[in-house]
């Protein structure tokens, strides 16, 4: 059955893999933190734009070309590292359910829910009160 298939995997393999796929999420981001700052550089090239459509056509013709090509690889580039950081987050999720550190978190949370549970049972059953904090 596909839904039952089990995964056995060392644990510093499973933790080489979470950190390249942390590593390539901050990557991303600085990628994408970089390229926004092109964005500055874009408002001066308007700017040069403007100056130079009065004064000289073939100049301002060739800026907007060249800026109309790079703006499509910019974008493109942009597109590609968002669903980079998407790809790997996702990844990082699903490696999580077998992260033995994240197992026995979640089985001493569930021990000490259900301990709680057997207090609250047997003081009902006793008639017993707690003060409410």
């Amino acid at each position: 059955m596909p839904g039952n298939t089990m995964v056995k995997m060392r644990t510093s393999d499973m933790l080489r893999l979470e950190g390249e796929n942390i590593f390539s999420i901050g990557a991303g981001q600085e990628i994408v933190h970089i390229l926004r700052a092109y964005e500055e550089l874009e408002r001066r090239e308007d700017n040069l734009k403007a100056y130079l459509k009065g004064l000289d056509d073939y100049s301002f013709r060739e800026i907007v070309t060249i800026d109309a090509e790079q703006d499509k690889q910019i974008a493109q580039i942009l597109n590609l590292v968002i669903r980079i950081i998407a790809e790997n987050q996702g990844s990082n999720k699903l490696i999580d359910h077998y992260d033995p550190k994240r197992l026995q978190l979640l089985h001493e949370q569930e021990e000490a829910a259900n301990k709680a549970q057997q207090e609250i049972e047997w003081d009902k059953k006793n008639n017993c009160r707690h003060a409410v904090a």
